[in-house]
């Protein structure tokens, strides 16, 4: 592992190593990288910060395939720096936590991969030349294009590199979103209902309880005791909060 701690507190390794991915930047010939993903990044295929699950840190590192094909880590040497000053009384734990200090970068130097081998899928995604603002991808008028890439390596070395998924992004029409639209209401819609006859058919034993004693009792109405009408609304209330899907199908 690249990442490295001068102290070796558990606390202080956890916080410093979590993450789910590393990243890749390629050097290397890249068969049909898309401009616009170029262009994302900077101003070559080397600036584009991939990322992938495949190689070994798996913890926010960066690694670099050269291009001639070497797979290279840059590592890096964290310090702890405990800045107690900066917690407040009043700070919530998750305030505490990201105040209490901060790892520093104390040294910086790079490795070559010698020993690995196997395969590597790197991949990003990109938007539509009229995608400019986010708002637009809110109201589902955009969808972003995505492609991927497979480097194969032998002791440390790029031995093949293809491409795989490569969708482009999309722009919708009017006519597209409000299909999408009305293909999502009748999965919400089936999905109620599914759930609304789960409910009837496997109640829970509170449920089951509870629609045991609104059984026993009459109607609500005006006419009838007080009492009667208090544990129905006892009862409407309980579904209310805690049974939606007892009368929603």
């Amino acid at each position: 592992m690249c990442m490295i701690l001068t102290k070796t507190k558990q606390k202080d390794l956890i916080y410093n190593t979590m993450g789910l991915f590393d990243y890749i930047h390629c050097e290397y010939e890249l068969p049909s990288c898309p401009q616009a993903l170029i262009d994302r990044w900077g101003k070559t295929v080397g600036d584009i910060a991939f990322q992938t699950k495949d190689t070994p840190n798996q913890a926010m590192t960066s690694y670099t395939i050269t291009a001639d094909g070497y797979l290279l880590a840059n590592c890096k040497e964290y310090q702890w720096i405990d800045t107690p000053e900066n917690v407040k009384e009043d700070a919530t734990p998750l305030e505490a936590l990201f105040n209490r200090g901060y790892s520093k970068v104390t040294r910086e130097w790079t490795e070559q991969c010698h020993h690995f081998n196997g395969a590597v899928e790197f991949y990003d995604s990109y938007a539509h030349a009229d995608k400019k603002t986010s708002d637009d991808y809110q109201h589902g008028k955009f969808a972003d294009g995505w492609v991927e890439y497979k480097a194969l390596f032998q002791n440390g070395k790029c031995i093949q590199i293809s491409q795989g998924e490569h969708t482009l992004p999309i722009k919708y029409t009017q006519q597209q979103i409000d299909d999408r639209q009305a293909e999502r209401d009748a999965a919400a819609e089936e999905r109620r209902a599914q759930y609304h006859a789960s409910r009837h058919k496997n109640p829970n034993p509170e449920q089951r309880i509870i629609d045991s004693i609104e059984l026993l009792i009459p109607a609500p109405s005006p006419q009838r005791c007080g009492a009667y009408n208090q544990i129905q609304d006892l009862i409407n209330e309980y579904r209310k909060k805690y049974d939606r899907w007892y009368t929603q199908p």
